[in-house]
């Protein structure tokens, strides 16, 4: 048995059970760049994102 404090139990619990709330475009990031063969850059990936729809989330994933 763990030596854990019942905090830390309950923490690690919760961060783990939560969903990632940027899955869809990670997914969509991914997509593109496979359906273009890797020659897609980070620059025309958040090009081809912003023609979509996704502008306000990719600030995000440029940092």
């Amino acid at each position: 048995m763990a030596k854990l404090k019942k905090s830390t139990y309950y923490y690690h619990l919760q961060k783990w059970t939560k969903s990632d709330k940027y899955q869809e475009i990670k997914e969509r990031i991914q997509t593109l760049f496979h359906h273009h063969k890797g020659r897609y850059g980070y620059r025309r990936i958040c090009l081809a994102l912003r023609n979509e729809g996704f502008s306000s989330i990719i600030k995000r994933f440029n940092d």
